[in-house]
């Protein structure tokens, strides 16, 4: 037998035998966009689709499979889509029909248009109930947009169970639609939500009349679906799964076909679906995000140790309080340890608050490695004073929170450069 003969003969034993279904979702990240039935001639970087318009068949009617405009379909957006409902749907099982469409995570135009997806994809009248801390983006959007389509925002605190039971027997779901939206961990305070119980209860009380959604975005790994009770998740992929600093885009799953279907609608009619490159640069960061995320979150805990130990000893009194769910001071950390660490660890970003909005400016001003920017996730450590950039009627972060996004330097020359800014910034304020 040659050498060419054994090869097709081992390939073709290979090809006939099912592929491993438990695969690590780390083995299959590291392939993303590049899955082929066979290795012959085929390229290892998913190819990038710029069309806006395809040829129709002559002959008759698009067929469903049909490409017809970029709005409606790409194959760079397509890819992205499948792997990313990968991604959180990685060791679960779900009952499908025949009848159903073939499920798919949506790709839109940013993590703001994929959560305003959501709210569109309901009927008013609505009500949307969102914990204590989250996203500024998300009750500005409701507050200031979908206030006019009789949709109504109630700000709960989900960490406390009987406020939220309070908060849940006060909704008429005979007359409204009710959206619990959980955020976990939340930004920037890092609080951690019990996802299984607070949609369990949702559900308990309301039944079909609510839908539960779990923003994931500063936990990419912890797959909020696994949760019978959580309807829909959306990240903003712009952070961890992009993951360098260059992409647009936000993902919203489900695992339920009929709000797939509403969704994927919203999707086709409104428009803000993501742009090819910004896909392809996603498939690009899904590639190394598990490992990206374990160093983050591995120095994020070493960084949150060492301003919790500045604390205790007293080291910078001007420091005050460290918010970080790997932390046994952390209230929720009990629940971070089940929900959190064994999917990648507690997460890339910490908080510090200081006792005023003058020192925590000064810390930002004398650090070298840090930069002093928005947004999170990316390879780089950015540092940004919080209630600066909150819309000034909403402010809700306190006036000395500084978020801390961890990147991929050397966790000991962040660790100098923290130290270094706190011992110039007390110089500076004590002058």
């Amino acid at each position: 037998m040659t050498p060419a003969e054994a090869a097709l003969m081992a390939a073709k034993l290979a090809a006939e035998e099912q592929p491993d279904a438990q695969q690590q979702i780390t083995t299959q990240l590291a392939h993303a966009g590049v899955s082929y039935p066979s290795f012959t001639n085929c390229p290892l970087s998913p190819p990038l689709h710029f069309a806006t318009t395809y040829t129709r068949p002559v002959e008759g009617p698009y067929l469903p499979t049909d490409a017809i405009y970029a709005r409606l379909d790409n194959p760079t957006r397509l890819a992205l889509e499948t792997e990313v409902f990968q991604l959180e749907t990685a060791g679960m099982t779900f009952a499908s029909s025949a009848e159903d469409p073939p499920l798919r995570s949506l790709a839109f135009a940013s993590g703001m248009m994929a959560i305003s997806s959501i709210i569109l994809a309901h009927r008013s009248p609505l009500v949307v109930m969102v914990p204590q801390d989250t996203y500024h983006g998300v009750p500005t959007v409701l507050m200031d947009v979908f206030s006019r389509f009789q949709v109504e925002r109630r700000k709960v605190d989900m960490n406390d169970i009987s406020a939220f039971k309070k908060a849940l027997r006060a909704v008429d779901s005979s007359h409204v639609h009710l959206i619990v939206w959980m955020e976990t961990p939340s930004n920037p305070q890092c609080h951690v939500l019990d996802i299984a119980k607070l949609s369990q209860l949702a559900h308990q009380y309301h039944n079909t009349n609510v839908t539960c959604v779990v923003d994931s975005t500063l936990h990419p790994l912890q797959q909020p679906l696994q949760y019978r009770d959580v309807d829909i998740c959306v990240q903003a992929a712009t952070k961890y799964m992009a993951g360098h600093s260059d992409a647009l885009l936000g993902v919203v799953t489900t695992l339920r076909p009929d709000f797939f279907q509403k969704l994927h609608q919203v999707q086709d009619s409104v428009g803000g679906v993501a742009a090819p490159m910004d896909c392809w640069l996603t498939l690009r960061g899904l590639r190394t995000l598990v490992l990206r995320f374990q160093q983050q979150s591995d120095s994020a805990l070493q960084l949150a140790q060492f301003f919790q130990n500045q604390i205790i000893q007293k080291s910078c009194a001007s420091l005050q309080k460290v918010y970080y769910p790997g932390l046994p001071s952390h209230p929720q950390h009990a629940l971070a340890v089940t929900q959190m660490k064994t999917r990648g660890g507690y997460g890339g970003v910490l908080s510090v608050e200081f006792n005023s909005e003058a020192f925590a400016m000064a810390w930002i001003a004398a650090l070298q490695v840090a930069y002093p920017a928005t947004s999170l996730g990316g390879t780089e450590t950015l540092v940004e004073h919080r209630a600066s950039i909150e819309p000034p009627c909403r402010v809700v972060s306190p006036i000395g929170l500084v978020r801390i996004s961890v990147g991929l330097e050397n966790v000991q020359d962040l660790l100098k450069d923290f130290a270094k800014a706190l011992r110039i910034a007390t110089q500076v304020l004590s002058a």
